[in-house]
């Protein structure tokens, strides 16, 4: 059984530390009530780009989570479903019903959730854990290392941060989250090429000898996105 809250403290805010939007108290039985409604679909975390590592409660398993239905989620705009910590145990990365559909609010109890910058893949929102509290993707302070979900290569990097066990590394070399396996074209990583994938193909089209690294669309490995892929697209649209 997935541990319910009595209260959520919200994260304090600190010089130069990412800040939570929330502020509030919440009972027992709104978060019940909120959390038994939940549905979450199969995790799509790659079996083997499962793990990433917090310095102070250990690892996260971002796929392995109770049923296996209950790991996380990655949609083109958002998080959903959960993350396992053996130290802190379950963080709920949002319950996939974004209040507009595209992101989470995260103003109150019921619209918190980590959110995906469609055009960036910068994240930001707030995953919650009972026995930690919140955590806060919304890092642009760090610059560089900000956390992120890149599609192209659908991989996790930068850090997010938690008050009580500090940041959450999703930038490891060797031990990182990812999507899929996703196959060529499949930036959304679905299962299908489809209309959605065409759209992101045009925003990574670079011509011959460009500089777009996107290896989803780059069928003939040459370090860029062009006519020739556009063919290879053609092919492996999905009727």
């Amino acid at each position: 059984m997935r541990p319910y809250t009595t209260t959520m403290t919200p994260i304090l805010r600190r010089t130069l530390r990412p800040r939570t939007t929330l502020s509030m108290v919440v009972s027992l039985g709104a978060v019940m009530s909120a959390l038994s409604t939940t549905t979450y679909a199969q995790s799509n975390i790659d079996p083997d780009r499962k793990f990433a590592w917090t310095e102070n409660a250990g690892w996260t398993n971002w796929r392995d989570a109770g049923s296996g239905a209950d790991g996380a989620n990655v949609s083109a705009t958002y998080l959903s479903g959960y993350v396992w910590a053996e130290n802190v145990g379950w963080i709920n990365l949002g319950d996939g019903s974004p209040v507009d559909g595209v992101h989470y609010a995260n103003i109150d109890d019921t619209s918190f959730g980590v959110n995906i910058d469609s055009e960036t893949g910068d994240l930001s929102g707030l995953a919650w854990c009972e026995n930690i509290g919140w955590i806060n993707f919304d890092t642009a302070v760090l610059g560089e290392t900000r956390a992120v979900f890149d599609a192209c290569i659908h991989t996790f990097s930068g850090y997010a941060w938690s008050e009580n066990i500090g940041w959450v590394n999703l930038d490891d070399a060797e031990h990182f989250v990812a999507v899929g396996p996703c196959g060529f074209g499949d930036y959304d990583c679905d299962g299908t090429v489809w209309l959605d994938d065409y759209a992101y193909f045009l925003d990574q089209v670079s011509g011959p000898d460009g500089e777009t690294f996107c290896p989803t669309f780059d069928a003939d490995d040459d370090n860029d996105v062009d006519l020739l892929d556009w063919s290879a697209l053609q092919q492996a649209f999905t009727p």
